[in-house]
């Protein structure tokens, strides 16, 4: 997940299948590449499942198994050494990471080179999903939001650094928009989920998925 790219943030649209997806190599269509664009409303027809399918400050390592990242307060996610436990009224219930035929939406979010800093570039699609989430359509909808690297490094390395930048736009969405921090849970998957139809090492995985999660 470590590369500085001036183009503006961009976004595969993904929805739910209730089929199981073959396995790469099976005559698969390989997902499509981020598109430029993609407005508010869109993203919501996204997130309601809608629309039509498309073929780093430092934290700990998610948990194993689950992919819950530690650091935000959530029940059941490992904490930092260095993290004081929060007040009780702070804890807010995780929300389960959904299987992969709830509606998402795949986010070319760009952040500095091995870093956690939104770059000015991607300000606007964050914006526009924080439009997305406040839609009245959504308003009792609770999300996952996972990020994703490429199997490049190493993938201690990619899982916590995509940790930091999933909890990077969850702070976004919570401290700057508005959201309610019940609405959304960060997960980090290193390089362990590419997306269908391309090789593990393409830079296309590097990516933060949003999941819808009811």
């Amino acid at each position: 997940m470590n590369r500085v790219d001036t183009k503006f943030g961009a976004a595969i649209v993904l929805v739910a299948t209730l089929v199981a997806a073959p396995a790469f190599g099976q005559g698969v269509q390989p997902a499509a590449a981020p598109v430029a664009e993609i407005s508010a409303s869109e993203m919501v027809r996204a997130l309601m499942g809608s629309l039509p399918r498309y073929n780093y400050t430092p934290t700990a390592k998610p948990q194993a198994g689950t992919g819950l990242c530690s650091g935000q307060n959530v029940a059941g996610a490992p904490r930092l050494a260095v993290e004081a436990p929060p007040p009780a009224n702070e804890t807010v219930p995780a929300v389960p990471y959904p299987t992969s035929s709830a509606p998402s939406v795949q986010m070319d979010v760009q952040f500095g080179k091995g870093s956690d800093v939104v770059l000015p570039g991607s300000q606007r699609l964050l914006l526009t999903l924080a439009t997305a989430l406040k839609d009245p359509l959504l308003a009792n909808a609770r999300f996952a939001v996972a990020g994703h690297a490429d199997a490049t490094g190493d993938l201690k390395r990619n899982e916590e650094l995509s940790c930091a930048r999933a909890i990077a736009v969850r702070k976004f969405l919570i401290n700057e928009q508005g959201v309610s921090p019940s609405r959304v849970t960060a997960y980090g998957f290193g390089h362990l989920q590419p997306l269908q139809g391309h090789p593990a090492t393409s830079e296309i995985n590097r990516r933060v998925e949003v999941r819808r999660g009811n």
